[in-house]
C-alpha cells in the first residue's frame, strides 16, 4: 500500500493497475496440495480501504478501462 501511495504522490496514478492472486496450488512442494482457503478478497479487504476513495476508484475502474481502450 505504501508503494502504491508513493507512486500516486509522484504522479504515476494514471499508470497504476492492481492485480493479485493467491497461491492455490503449489506443485513445487514435496507434497503438493490445493489450498482450502484462498484469499482472493485481500486486495478489496486490506489494500483498497487504505487508499483515498478517488484514487481507489481510479485504479480499479478508470485505469483498467483506459488500458483496455489501448488494446
Amino acid at each position: 500500500t505504501d508503494v502504491i501511495l508513493t507512486l500516486w504522490e509522484q504522479g504515476y496514478g494514471n499508470k497504476i493497475l492492481l492485480s493479485h492472486d493467491d497461491l492455490i496450488f503449489n506443485g513445487f512442494d514435496k507434497n503438493p496440495q490445493i489450498k482450502n482457503n484462498p484469499r482472493f478478497d485481500y486486495c478489496f479487504s486490506y489494500v483498497l480501504p487504505k487508499l483515498p476513495d478517488d484514487f481507489a476508484k481510479k485504479i480499479t475502474e478508470e485505469n483498467p478501462l483506459n488500458m483496455l481502450k489501448m488494446i
